[in-house]
């Protein structure tokens, strides 16, 4: 549950600012980029950067 509401929060940051992938990891509560990307990829089925390509 926890962490759909990180990569809800996460989507929008993606869509709505400019930060770097990084930074929303941090921001959400990943301490790990990769780890984020990972559980991002897991749940919305894109990675963090296809996403906001898709946007």
């Amino acid at each position: 549950m926890f962490t759909g509401c990180r990569i809800e929060q996460a989507k929008k940051l993606l869509r709505e600012t400019n930060l770097s992938q990084g930074e929303i990891s941090i921001m959400v509560g990943y301490t790990s980029e990769f780890h984020f990307s990972r559980k991002f990829k897991e749940t919305v089925g894109l990675s963090p950067n296809k996403f906001r390509k898709g946007m």
